[in-house]
């Protein structure tokens, strides 16, 4: 049993537990049986379990998996088997693929297993075959796990730093880089401290720091290598130490390092894997002062980026803070300070995705940064368990699917008892919710956790069992505050925010708190208080998360301001402004590129050319706000020009080709006087009959329809008595009429318009000799009624009559 001094202690951690969850935590199974402890140890999330080193007392510290439940928690593998004082003692797990890589001790000697977590699958894959109790093999140091592919940095061979791949299906080694390829590198990669990177992946190529021998003096040496004896060659002569780190930039591939030149100090450079491409970025901090006084490290000091990489710098004027460079003079700027003025800050800088979008943590504040200004934004206030309020690591967080998981201290009281949130944060989104509580005593508990998609792990003690594996159950489902019309109010008015679970069976309820008191148990809150406000989201089967949104009190009207922003050519589109958070009747007023648009007051308004909108709103109150530009663009309207392959004046029995211009994603549609040609849905049509033929032609949402192009059919096979065959469509006109001649023998040809009394009223003449002649009357200026066409040619006549309407 174990000292009162125990049980008072319990007692204390339920007096001043926090806020109440559904989930309790619970002893997974007591391996070590009665009160002794199986000092748990690298716990590490393998799918939906956990490896860890455990003691049952029986066989030593080996290899044991939970699923969480205690018949589903077991001893993988005996990988010692002689009595339970030799242990094998697993420890520095890696994960890759569903596969644990991991260290073993064996009769003294350092191995490499690996494990799918059953005990077929856990099997050795290098034996070095010599004794090393100091280093290990290197896996705590760097690593490149690519596919089923482990790169390794250690000494092998003994004493000399080499990087080695390593297949993880079975034995054997293949030795990549070592200084035996070059004669005159001294030692591969230069060693250096724990938070510094000597090694980097540089596309199919690696960037090393190194040592060269240079007049019989080693110097550290920038070099690049293929992996050959030819290609391994040496780029820069270094002035120090430096980490090495790559990233894709919009100029293409650089490695950045640390260097000083004797005159502008340790700054950042650059290069592309050449000597004439190696150069200084940026002087960060003129007049020799170092602006880049951390070596690059990717531990906390810098990480690649989206477009480049974000380091620590300072400028001899903001002091040490965070900066960003794209590997170009201007485009390596102060990203965010996080501490004004030259005392500077230390914050983290995490890489803890693959999307090129690092977090960085600063006294109980976690950011998120896509590399700009604009782009660097608060993703929740966090005290990290393991670390002072300046420090993280990436060991601090566990990366299961989409999601962050760490847990942050809420409070400390007496006899060492804390209270713990779970931080559940969403990758793609950043949003945070608290997925579990708990009151722990940090003495008495291990800070090594892992989670699967429903559990915590951790290592706890309890009167009964000692040191063993417990676990909090998370729930399934997220939480999440909308708050549609801004996250502020006016004076005397108030805003909705509203509660959304998602991802369980449904069935929620809500509980929402301002501070410590109770605000509402709708999904929708009325806010008219300025605070942080939290919401507890409780699903049907009883599991509880929460999160939390700020509101502030503002003077400034939050406006919304919706319509679609790409309009047709010739069409309008309607623009709405809605205000939130004021009181009484509001009054608009809308500008059309900065300026006032007359008489537009209402909120709604009807944008009929291309340009930049926005709204002001003034509230009874006078609060006032004014929207985000909204910037209307205007979509050409789609080519619908027929042109015809011919003339248009066809014979019975024969066709002409209709076409307009084609591009990608229109569609067409064909009509003859005005009907829908069935299945004429391309951009040319064979018109054998006699009409007015259009087409409608649609792209992006516009479209177009065609002038159309009048097809007449001439009956006269051969020509007259007269030697002249004359055919007159349409018949009767209203604005134009064609007249198509054909004649016996070629000739030019004279076409007239007579009134009734003879008189011509319009005449065309061909010019040239041809049996066949075509031309376009127009009637659009004549009045109603009958009129004579006459043709002459070859001193022969030939007269038609024309109706016009």
């Amino acid at each position: 049993m174990k000292s009162y001094y125990h049980l008072l202690l319990y007692v204390l951690l339920l007096i001043s537990a926090g806020p109440s969850m559904a989930q309790t935590p619970s002893l997974v199974k007591d391996i070590f049986p009665l009160a002794g402890s199986s000092a748990i140890s690298n716990i590490t999330t393998l799918g939906n379990s956990v490896l860890f080193s455990a003691n049952n007392s029986v066989n030593g510290f080996e290899l044991w998996i939970s699923d969480g439940t205690e018949a589903g928690t077991k001893m993988v593998k005996d990988i010692y088997p002689v009595n339970r004082d030799n242990s094998s003692s697993p420890t520095n797990f890696l994960i890759h693929n569903r596969l644990a890589v991991f260290e073993v001790v064996v009769n003294g000697k350092r191995k490499l297993y690996r494990t799918d977590g059953t005990e077929a699958g856990t099997f050795e894959i290098w034996d070095r075959g010599y004794y090393d109790f100091a280093g290990g093999l290197g896996v705590y140091r760097t690593t490149f796990l690519k596919d089923t592919t482990l790169y390794l940095l250690t000494d092998y061979p003994k004493s000399n730093n080499s990087l080695v791949v390593k297949d993880l299906s079975g034995p054997g080694v293949r030795l990549v880089l070592d200084k035996n390829l070059n004669p005159n590198i001294g030692n591969f990669p230069l060693p250096l401290g724990d938070s510094q990177q000597p090694l980097s992946v540089f596309g199919n190529r690696w960037l090393f720091i190194g040592t060269k021998l240079n007049s019989n003096i080693f110097e550290n040496t920038l070099y690049v290598s293929d992996e050959t004896k030819d290609g391994t060659l040496p780029i820069k002569l270094l002035s120090g130490n430096s980490s090495v780190v790559s990233s894709v930039t919009p100029s293409g591939l650089l490695g950045f390092f640390v260097h000083d030149d004797g005159s502008s100090g340790s700054e950042l450079w650059k290069t592309d894997g050449t000597p004439s491409g190696t150069k200084m970025v940026k002087n960060i901090a003129p007049g020799g002062l170092s602006g880049v006084t951390q070596s690059l490290g990717i531990f906390g000091y810098s990480v690649p980026a989206k477009n480049g990489i974000v380091f620590l710098a300072d400028d001899g004027v903001t002091g040490q803070e965070v900066w960003f460079s794209d590997g170009t003079e201007t485009g390596t700027q102060l990203l965010k300070e996080f501490s004004p003025g030259k005392q500077g800050s230390f914050p983290s800088i995490l890489s803890l995705t693959d999307d090129g979008k690092p977090y960085l943590y600063n006294a109980g504040e976690l950011w998120r940064t896509d590399g700009t200004t604009a782009g660097t934004k608060l993703v929740t206030k966090i005290s990290i368990l393991s670390s002072s309020s300046q420090i993280a690591r990436a060991s601090d967080f566990r990366k299961v699917g989409d999601y962050l998981y760490c847990l942050s201290l809420t409070s400390a009281g007496s006899f060492g008892i804390r209270n713990y949130n779970v931080i559940k944060i969403n990758t793609k989104t950043d949003e945070v919710i608290i997925a579990g509580r708990f009151t722990r005593n940090e003495f008495y508990i291990n800070s090594e956790f892992a989670v699967t998609e429903n559990a915590l792990f951790y290592i706890g003690e309890n009167d009964d069992t000692g040191y063993e594996l417990w676990k909090l159950p998370l729930c399934a489902h997220s939480a999440k505050i909308n708050a549609p019309n801004g996250a502020s109010f006016c004076p005397g008015s108030s805003v909705n925010i509203v509660a959304e679970g998602s991802g369980s069976t449904g069935g929620y309820t809500y509980n929402w708190k301002q501070g410590t008191t109770n605000a509402g148990t709708n999904a929708t809150l009325a806010v008219n208080k300025a605070g942080t406000y939290t919401v507890d989201i409780t699903d049907s089967k009883g599991c509880t998360v929460s999160t939390s949104l700020a509101i502030t009190q503002t003077t400034n009207l939050p406006v919304t301001l919706v319509g679609a922003t790409a309009v047709c050519a010739g069409q309008t589109t309607p623009l709405s402004a809605s205000a939130s958070g004021g009181s009484g009747a509001f009054s608009y007023q809308w500008r059309l590129n900065g300026t006032v648009v007359s008489g537009a007051t209402s909120s709604t308004f009807v944008a009929s050319t291309a340009g930049v909108y926005s709204v002001s709103v003034v509230d009874a109150q006078g609060c006032t706000g004014t929207s985000a530009n909204v910037n209307v663009t205007q979509k050409p309207s789609p080519n619908a020009t027929i042109s015809p392959a011919g003339t248009t004046a066809i014979l019975s029995n024969t066709a002409v080709v209709l076409s307009v211009p084609t591009a990608t994603g229109q569609t067409y549609q064909w009509f003859r006087d005005g009907q829908v040609i069935a299945g004429a849905t391309n951009n040319t049509y064979q018109a054998n009959q006699q009409g007015n033929y259009t087409v409608a032609v649609s792209l992006n949402g516009c479209s177009a329809t065609s002038a159309p192009a009048v097809i007449t059919i001439i009956t006269a096979l051969e020509p007259g008595p007269t030697g002249i065959g004359m055919a007159v469509s349409p018949n009767p006109a209203q604005d134009v009429c064609r007249v198509t001649i054909l004649l016996e023998t070629a000739a030019p040809v004279v076409v007239q318009l007579l009134d009734l009394s003879g008189k011509p009223v319009q005449q065309w003449a061909s010019g040239k000799a041809s049996r066949s002649h075509e031309t376009m009357l127009s009637l659009t200026d004549l009045p109603a009624g009958m009129y004579l066409i006459q043709a002459t040619a070859n001193d022969r006549r030939a007269t038609a009559k024309l109706l016009k309407q």
